[in-house]
C-alpha cells in the first residue's frame, strides 16, 4: 500500500475521497491534520488489503474516457440572461450547462457554503437549488459521499452532472473506473485550494470586525466593481463589501501562499483536461475580443471530449459563444500550463494556526506582498486600468509573446 493513503506523504495526495468511498469494509477514513486538509487514514484491523483504494487512487492511476480530446477546442461565453450573469463569477457557463441538465432530468454536483459556511459538495435537482452552487468559493471543498451518490444516480440511468476542480474530477471517474453515457463533468481551472480551518479562522475574525454573525459570504461579488476580486460580506445588520488586494484571506489565496501541499505540484495544470468541459474566468478577453467583452464576466470554455461537444451545441439558447484560440486562452490563465509556484513562506504559514490570534497571525503571515500596487489599482479608475492593461498588452505582442 502506498504511503500516502497513511498520510506519510502529503505531497501525493489531493483529498478527493476515492479510497475512502471505494472501500467495502469503510477502513478509510479521511481525517484534518494539524493544517485543516483531509488526509486517509488506515484502520488496519478492519483493512483486509483488498487494494481497492490503490486501483482506483487518481494519484495512482490516470483514468482516460473514450472521446476525450488531449487539444480542446475553445471558446468565450457568457449568459443571456443577465439577472444569472450578474449572481455568476465569470460568464455565468455553469448556470446554462447546470439548467440544461436540470430540464432534461438530471442531477447536478457542484460546491456549496452550508451554514456554517463550510465549504461542500451538495446535489441539485431543481434550478432554484443551483443558487448556492455558483460563484467560486476559494476554499477546499469536501466531497463527503458524492461520488457514492453519482454512481447510484449513474446505475439508475439518470443524467450526472459533476463539476469540481480538476483533481476531483479525476478522482470520480478513478472511482467510478469506467465512463457512462449519462455522465457529464466539467472541471474548473484551479490555482489551489487554502483549508476550510483556515477560512473559518478568518471568519470568526471577522465576525468580531463587523460585529454579527456572518450569514453569507460571496468571494466574487459585482455589485461594487463588476468582474474582478471584489468580495462582498454579510451578517444580519449589514453587508461589507472587501477588496481582495488588502483581504488577509483573499490575498494571500491570490499569492498562492495558502494551498494544499498537492496544489504545487498538481498534474492536472495543463491543457489536457479531465472534465468534459472546463470553465474558467476569461481573463484578457478585451485584449483577443474586444467587442466580446463585458464588464459583467465572460468565460473561459473548453470543449474537451465528444460529450463536451454535445452539451456545447445545446447551449445556443442560453449563451452567446465565439470561437477563441488556445494560446489566447493560456495567455492569463498560467494554471493551465503549470502548477501554482510554492512560495518559500508556504512552510512556515499554518505552524502558529492555532497558536495565534487570528488578527496578529495575519500581520505576521498574511500580509499582501506588494501593497503599493494594491493601492495603486484601486486609485486608478478601472477605464483608465483597462486602458493601461492594452497598452502593456501591445508591447506584448509587438514583442512576438503572443501569436
Amino acid at each position: 500500500m502506498p504511503d500516502f493513503i497513511k498520510t506519510d506523504k502529503k505531497k501525493s495526495c489531493f483529498g478527493c475521497r476515492a479510497c475512502e468511498q471505494i472501500c467495502p469494509n469503510r477502513s478509510v477514513s479521511m481525517l484534518e491534520d494539524e493544517e485543516g486538509f483531509i488526509y486517509p487514514h488506515v484502520n488496519e484491523s478492519l483493512c483486509t488489503g483488498c487494494g481497492l483504494c490503490v486501483r482506483h487512487c487518481p494519484q495512482l492511476k490516470d483514468v482516460v474516457f473514450s472521446g476525450h480530446s488531449d487539444t480542446p477546442k475553445v471558446f468565450a461565453a457568457k449568459l443571456k440572461n443577465s439577472e444569472i450573469l450578474l449572481r455568476s463569477s465569470s460568464g455565468g457557463m455553469f448556470s446554462a450547462i447546470a439548467e440544461t441538465v436540470i430540464e432534461n432530468g438530471g442531477v447536478v454536483f457542484g460546491c456549496a457554503f452550508d451554514n456554517n459556511l463550510t465549504a461542500r459538495h451538495i446535489c441539485a435537482d431543481k434550478k432554484e437549488a443551483l443558487a448556492s452552487l455558483r460563484g467560486s468559493k476559494y476554499v477546499a471543498s469536501d466531497l463527503n459521499n458524492t461520488y457514492i451518490q453519482a454512481l447510484n444516480y449513474l446505475k439508475q440511468g439518470q443524467r450526472v452532472f459533476y463539476t469540481g476542480t480538476p483533481c476531483q474530477i479525476a478522482g470520480l471517474k478513478a472511482f467510478l473506473g469506467r465512463d457512462y453515457e449519462n455522465l457529464l463533468t466539467a472541471d474548473l481551472i484551479c490555482h489551489g485550494v487554502p483549508s476550510q480551518k483556515l477560512f473559518s479562522k478568518y471568519l470568526d475574525w471577522l465576525k468580531v470586525k463587523l460585529g454579527g454573525q456572518i450569514i453569507a459570504f460571496d468571494f466574487r461579488n459585482k455589485e461594487k466593481r463588476g468582474w474582478g476580486f471584489c468580495c462582498k460580506v454579510e451578517t444580519a445588520a449589514k453587508a461589507r463589501h472587501l477588496n481582495a488586494e488588502f483581504d488577509p484571506y483573499y490575498s494571500a489565496f491570490l499569492e498562492a501562499k495558502t494551498y494544499r501541499y498537492s496544489c504545487y505540484s498538481c498534474k492536472y495544470a495543463k491543457t489536457a483536461r479531465e472534465g468534459d468541459l472546463t470553465i474558467a474566468d476569461y481573463w484578457g478577453i478585451e485584449f483577443f475580443h474586444p467587442g466580446f467583452y463585458s464588464k459583467k464576466g465572460v468565460s473561459l470554455l473548453l470543449v474537451n471530449s465528444l460529450k463536451g461537444q454535445k452539451m456545447f451545441e445545446a447551449l445556443k439558447d442560453k449563451a452567446d459563444c465565439i470561437p477563441s484560440k488556445l494560446e489566447y486562452a493560456v495567455y492569463n490563465n498560467v494554471n493551465l500550463t503549470g502548477p501554482s509556484k510554492m512560495p518559500s513562506s508556504r512552510t512556515a504559514i499554518y505552524k502558529e494556526i492555532d497558536a495565534l490570534d487570528f488578527g496578529l497571525y495575519a500581520r505576521k503571515y498574511l500580509k499582501p506582498s506588494n501593497k503599493l500596487k494594491a493601492v495603486i489599482k484601486t486609485i486608478i479608475p478601472q477605464p483608465f486600468r483597462l486602458m493601461l492593461k492594452k497598452l502593456l498588452f501591445k508591447i506584448s505582442f509587438s514583442r512576438g509573446k503572443i501569436n
